[in-house]
């Protein structure tokens, strides 16, 4: 594509930009932007108290703005919750509130603050892979800084000083989050960096962020938080029974050595979403994504009403679908579900050899509830999940659903390449069994323990696609591949609040290991070492 329609496509959106910018104040609403990120725990009360009176949870594509937040607790009458509910009711209230370190009376307000964790970690096995790993430990510092213009406005800059990559799977005797020289330091700050716009009902966001869009509680099949952030521009616009989105994601277009040739430096994501309530009592979210890569992108890639998959652009681009549901048949139980399909072959082509791609799907069923108790909640869950030994996969790297990171690590001094899914997190070839039990009161503690089985195969995410002639045969692979790597771990964690400043949190891990295939995403040679690994973590946080 020449620079001039790059141009274009620059001027057009700074033009809408400067519009709704302009547009006078008193006709928006009071500046609700503000987001909530993915991992705001007060998410869970929203599900609980939803499920309290008899109503599916929220729609589950997130982050929220405050504005959604406050228009679905709209939809809950207080009056109806049980004492338990009411306090997660109220807590949620409390936190929507914007605290504030300087207001203008022109419009202009910043905040900043400091968030502070030190979190320690100890375990049995030097030589097994953590599983409070990179995505699990805190960072050490936080700084967000926070402005809000007008009553539209806002804007979100979070300075991060976190450990490296190359510290969790590297150093040795690494035993807490405090950093001992700058060469441990992740220099990649900042992971949070936005500006969001918007009114009733609707917001427009650019920028980095953390993005997911399912309802699993182990991971999402199509867009899931494992990644450390992602860069898009992403609209939504929100009402009490239905709900649509729209996200691009651009990706970095690194290969590897050995990998396809480039013809063009470009990969992104591309999705919309939509969701809506059935019956009163069932959610249903379809979404389809594509990535685009490996060709530079036309406008129309960009329309957000077209169906993906009747581009039919093959060689550049990967469309995959999903379907969601969520059912409250009783108060207090919530039963969900997710497929994904990336590729799709009828028995008949598996017979004949006819299809082009082997199959290559995504499912996760589960089960939960939510029963007031005492002062707190307490919850169960089950949920089961596979992914296929194909799935995400393609026959060239730029066209997979892989958010694909080169980082220069000051600590080993080399460039090293994180590969993570954009949906689930084990990746392709995989089977996950969950349960859990827990008990929480809003605000002052939680606990859980889960027991997670999960069985990884062969077919990695950087495994060989299979040409067009084997299709058949890579269709009848059944998932787990090969020797399955097996690990069954037994996780408790907890945390307490002694005030509104300061956390306490622990985690402590039982992890037995057998046929080990993978020591952090790196394949084992050889193959087949077992382990039994007690992993402790525990952290002190404070807020200022």
């Amino acid at each position: 594509m020449s620079k001039g329609s790059y141009d274009m496509k620059l001027i057009l959106i700074l033009t809408l930009l400067s519009f709704w910018l302009l547009v006078p104040g008193p006709l928006w609403a009071q500046n609700d932007q503000g987001l909530l990120p993915v991992g705001w725990d007060k998410y869970d009360d929203l599900d609980k108290i939803f499920l309290e009176i008899g109503k599916p949870p929220p729609f589950s594509s997130r982050p929220y703005s405050v504005d959604e937040v406050k228009r679905n607790l709209a939809r809950i009458n207080p009056g109806r919750l049980s004492p338990v509910g009411k306090t997660a009711y109220r807590a949620i209230g409390e936190d929507l509130k914007s605290r504030t370190l300087a207001c203008h009376p022109d419009g202009l307000a910043l905040n900043a603050a400091l968030e502070m964790n030190i979190e320690g970690y100890y375990h049995t096995d030097e030589d097994a892979q953590w599983l409070h790993g990179y995505e699990e430990r805190l960072p050490l510092l936080d700084i967000p800084l926070e402005a809000w213009l007008g009553n539209i406005l806002y804007a979100n800059l979070t300075l991060t000083m976190r450990e490296e990559h190359c510290m969790v799977s590297e150093a040795a005797g690494n035993y807490s989050n405090v950093l001992s020289s700058p060469y441990e330091l992740a220099g990649y700050t900042p992971f949070k960096a936005f500006f969001a716009l918007g009114g009733n009902h609707w917001s427009l966001r650019f920028g980095r962020d953390v993005l997911s869009w399912g309802n699993g509680f182990t991971g999402n099949m199509v867009l899931s938080d494992y990644a450390d952030f992602h860069d898009s521009l992403y609209f939504t616009t929100y009402w009490d029974f239905f709900k649509f989105s729209a996200a691009y994601i651009i990706l970095d277009p690194w290969t590897l050595a050995g990998e396809s040739t480039v013809n063009y430096p470009y990969k992104a994501f591309f999705g919309h979403r939509v969701e809506f309530i059935l019956f009163r009592r069932l959610n249903v979210a379809l979404t389809e994504t594509v990535i685009f890569g490996n060709y530079y992108p036309e406008l129309r890639d960009l329309n957000s009403l077209m169906i993906f998959h009747n581009w039919n652009i093959p060689k550049r681009a990967n469309s995959l679908m999903s379907l969601e549901l969520d059912y409250n048949p009783y108060r207090w139980i919530n039963l969900y579900g997710q497929v994904a399909m990336d590729e799709y072959q009828t028995s008949y082509e598996i017979e004949a050899g006819t299809g082009g791609n082997p199959r290559a799907m995504g499912y996760i069923a589960g089960a939960e509830t939510f029963l007031p108790l005492g002062r707190g909640y307490l919850e169960a869950g089950f949920e089961w999940a596979q992914t296929d030994p194909w799935l995400y996969n393609r026959e060239h790297p730029l066209l997979t659903y892989i958010n694909r990171r080169r980082i220069w690590s000051f600590y080993s001094d080399r460039y090293i390449y994180v590969d993570k899914p954009l949906g689930y997190y084990t990746g392709p070839d995989s089977r996950v069994l969950s349960f859990r039990l827990g008990y929480s009161v809003s605000g002052a503690y939680s606990a859980m323990f889960e027991v997670r089985l999960v069985a990884q195969g062969e077919n990695d995410l950087l495994a060989d696609y299979p040409a067009a002639a084997a299709a058949a045969d890579a269709s009848r692979m059944t998932t787990p591949t090969g020797t399955p790597q097996k690990t069954l771990i037994f996780h408790l964690m907890g945390e307490v609040f002694p005030g509104e400043k300061l956390t306490l949190g622990g985690d402590i891990y039982l992890v037995q290991v057998k046929d080990l295939l993978y020591l952090y995403g790196e394949e084992v040679v050889p193959p087949g070492r077992d382990y039994l690994d007690l992993q402790l973590a525990l952290s002190v946080g404070y807020k200022l």
